[in-house]
């Protein structure tokens, strides 16, 4: 699962430091994980959002934010 959840952030044009924020993150927080990705878009402000199983979103902006928006 790990790699289809890179290959949709790839389809979705990950800007230049997303994936690393992103990674960055992850490995920060051991309840989520790119296995347990559910979904990927962007917001109105075109910023990187990933969902996780548990309904936990984030913004990943590449500038080392991930933002909490879930639950």
């Amino acid at each position: 699962m790990e790699s289809k959840a890179l290959q949709l952030l790839e389809e979705n044009d990950m800007k230049l430091g997303e994936k690393e924020t992103l990674l960055q993150h992850l490995a920060c927080a051991k309840k989520m994980a790119l296995d347990k990705v559910t979904r990927i878009w962007r917001d109105s402000g075109k910023v990187l959002c990933v969902e996780y199983g548990d309904a936990c979103w984030f913004h990943y902006d590449g500038q080392g934010s991930g933002i909490d928006d879930g639950k």
